[in-house]
Formats: structure tokens, sequence, C-alpha cells
């Protein structure tokens, strides 16, 4: 419930643009919303997560969507209501993507699942299989097969799927979230050097997004993917990719001071059509990159 509410408010960011009487106190309520209380705490934190659990990620994503729908609409009214707020959020969210931006690939990372279902998605062969950054990672954490032997069994084989469900899930969230932190960021007017994510993080991010895009369509050329529900999460995962891609290049810009992303209208990139979207509405895992509204979400 609570991150259905993230999302119903970050989607009503939408109607808050504008210079309308109506569009105004919009904008100041989203604002209210996101300084009041101890809300800035707790969307401050699930972008610091402790453990790698679906949830914990879930949160992450749907907070950095928030922030980023509330920078997109009301940066100046924040920035005049509590400053030192906005500034911890973008805090947060550059530290999120500097830890997403170097997975501990050879140890892996602990993701054991919780769940029944989360049981059940480890026992079952990933729908896609990348093998790139983290989803590599997770895979060394999900399994009780050592990561030598993984690693083996990848490269003995370009067809060789990576992970399981329950792993590969849970690397499209960290790395969907990973595309609403570097929007979010990219979305100010002014880069700020006390939160500054870095070139060298940056093109690590990158690499990784047109790695895993590469991979996806690779396994889907080879025939590898066929299942209807396991080619809809691939296409789910080139829209993360997509969106990561162009929202790490804006910030790039943003941060050698190339360009102001407001004159660019760069957040548009990413609510417009095609891959790439950002959409307040949904998680970018249930988002496919053909259409805006899957009738069929990949994952839930």
């Amino acid at each position: 419930a609570y991150r259905l509410a993230l999302r119903v408010a970050a989607t009503l960011a939408g109607a808050a643009e504008g210079s309308g009487v109506e569009a105004g106190e919009l904008r100041d309520a989203l604002v209210a919303f996101a300084t009041g209380g101890s809300l800035p705490n707790r969307l401050e934190n699930a972008l610091r997560p402790c453990e790698i659990t679906t949830d914990s990620l879930s949160e992450a994503e749907a907070s950095a969507g928030f922030f980023h729908a509330v920078a997109s609409v009301g940066e100046a009214s924040w920035q005049i209501t509590a400053p030192k707020r906005r500034a911890r959020a973008r805090a947060a969210a550059t530290e999120f993507l500097q830890w997403v931006a170097n997975p501990p690939s050879r140890r892996g990372a602990a993701c054991a699942p919780r769940t029944d279902r989360e049981r059940f998605a480890a026992s079952s062969p990933a729908r896609v299989g990348c093998a790139t950054g983290w989803f590599h990672c997770l895979s060394v954490g999900s399994s009780s097969v050592g990561s030598a032997a993984i690693a083996a069994a990848v490269a003995a084989s370009s067809d060789a799927s990576m992970g399981n469900k329950h792993s590969e899930a849970l690397a499209a969230r960290l790395y969907a979230t990973a595309a609403r932190c570097a929007a979010f960021l990219a979305s100010f007017p002014r880069k700020d050097t006390q939160t500054w994510v870095g070139a060298e993080a940056l093109e690590a991010l990158e690499r990784q997004a047109v790695q895993i895009k590469l991979e996806v369509a690779r396994r889907m050329d080879a025939g590898v993917v066929t299942d209807q529900d396991d080619q809809a999460f691939g296409n789910a995962l080139v829209n993360i990719a997509e969106a990561l891609t162009q929202a790490t290049a804006a910030l790039g810009q943003l941060e050698d001071g190339e360009t102001n992303p407001r004159d660019e209208n760069v957040d548009e990139r990413f609510s417009g059509n095609g891959t790439g979207k950002l959409s307040s509405s949904f998680s970018l895992i249930t988002q496919m990159s053909w259409r805006a509204t899957p009738a069929t979400p990949a994952l839930r």
C-alpha cells in the first residue's frame, strides 16, 4: 500500500505541470507530502538498502520514482521549503548509483529467497539469463553452486543461462532503481559538487546497460527465449537498460556542465513513448518497451 501511494503521488505530479493556480497548489502539496514528518527519512533510507530483497528493492524503485517526480515539477519549491532534505535525497540517489556501478561479481551478494514464491522462483531457470553485472553477482549470491562453477558454465556455452528467476528479478529491480535515480539527479537545473556521481561510475553503469541490451538481443535472436512471458520480461529489461543509458548520459552532461537538462527537455525523453520511458504508474519491470501499459505484467 505504501509503494502504491508513492506511485499514485508521483503520477499526480504530471498534473502539477503548468503555471495555473491549481497546478501551483498541487506542486506545493506534493512537496509538502515529500518533506513532511518521517517520510523523507524513509524515502532516503530506501535508497540505502541493508539487504537485497524483493521488498527492499521495490520500495527503492518507488522512492526513486517519487523523488524524480517531485524534482521534475517542484524543484524550486522543494529548495525553498526543505533545502537540506533535497540535498539529502540527492546524496542518497548518488550513493545508490555508485553502489550499483560496482557489483561485487567475484563473491556475489547475498539475496536468499524469503517466501515460498521466491523459493520457487529461485528453483526455476531464468527467463532471459543475462550474465552482466548484477545478474551475475546475484546469481552467485542466490545459488548453492560456487561462482567459479557458474562462470565456467557460462564460458562453456554462449547460450548458457545465468541465474534463476529470483536472482534475475532482483537484478532487474536494481537496474530499474538506478535508472530512476539517474533520471532524478539529471532533472536538476544545476550540478551539485556535493552529490557527484562521477564519470567513472556513470561510464560503468552505461557499459552495463549496453551489455544488457546486447545480451537480451543475442539470446532472443538465438531462439533461447521463446516463452511469451519470458520475451515480455526481456523487453522490459531492454526498456530498463535504455532508460538507464539515457539517464546516465543526461546526468553526465549535467556533471560536465555541457547543458542544462531543463533547457534540453531531458525529462521528456524519459516519459515519452518507446523505449526508455519512466512512467510513474508502474515499476519499470512491468513496462514493456512497445506499449505504455502492459495487459499482463512480466513481474508483479
